[in-house]
C-alpha cells in the first residue's frame, strides 16, 4: 500500500489526482489478518464512479476491489455498506469482502422518491407527506420481499460500528499506520 500511495498521482475516474490530496484508513474488513486500505478523494464527482476506493493485498500486491460513494465499514459485523443517491433515487447495497478479495453483495434494495417505479413489486411509505417507493429488494443476489430484505439489513446493522479512522497521506502517517 505503501508504494500505491507514494506515488505522486493516481487515475481516479476520467482524471488523474494528487496522491497527496487523498486521505487513506487501514483496518482488516475481511479478518484474513492483514490490513485493507481505504482511499478517501473528497474532490472526486460522480462521474470519477466514486468517492472511496478500497483495496485487499493478495498475491503480492494491492488489488482494488472496488469504488464506492458513500462507505460505512463495520468491521465487528464484517460488513461494508454504500450507498449512492441521483436525483430522486437511492441505492443501497451491503457487502462482505470475502478473504480471496472478492466481494459478495449480502442485501440491497433502491427507493424512489414522488413518481412510481417501473418495478412490479414495490413498498410505498410516506416521508413528510412525500411518497417514497422501495423497490428491487435482493439478499444474496436473489430477489427477494421487502420484509426479508430489511430484517437482513436490520441484523447486520444491529450493534454495528464504522470504525474507520481516515489520516492525511503523508510520508509520516504511511510510515506510521501502513505496515
Amino acid at each position: 500500500y505503501k508504494t500505491l500511495l507514494s506515488k505522486k498521482s493516481m487515475k481516479w475516474g476520467h482524471s488523474k489526482v494528487s496522491t497527496s490530496s487523498l486521505k487513506f484508513a487501514c483496518q482488516d474488513i475481511n479478518k484474513d489478518g492483514i490490513k485493507d486500505l481505504v482511499l478517501y478523494n473528497s474532490n472526486a464527482t460522480e462521474a470519477d464512479g466514486g468517492f472511496y476506493r478500497v483495496y485487499t493485498y493478495a498475491k503480492g500486491k494491492a488489488k482494488r476491489v472496488g469504488t464506492y460513494y458513500s462507505l460505512r465499514v463495520c468491521r465487528n459485523k464484517n460488513f461494508f455498506s454504500d450507498s449512492r443517491a441521483h436525483m430522486d433515487n437511492e441505492h443501497y447495497n451491503y457487502y462482505r469482502l470475502g478473504k480471496n478479495g472478492k466481494v459478495k453483495k449480502l442485501a440491497s434494495y433502491d427507493t424512489q422518491m414522488m413518481h412510481e417505479p417501473y418495478e412490479t413489486t414495490y413498498k410505498k411509505k410516506m416521508k413528510q407527506g412525500i411518497p417514497f417507493y422501495y423497490y428491487n429488494f435482493k439478499v444474496n443476489g436473489k430477489a427477494t420481499s421487502y420484509s426479508k430484505c430489511m430484517s437482513t439489513i436490520k441484523s447486520l446493522k444491529k450493534n454495528s460500528k464504522d470504525t474507520l479512522k481516515y489520516r492525511a497521506n503523508t510520508a509520516t502517517n504511511r510510515a506510521k499506520y501502513i505496515k
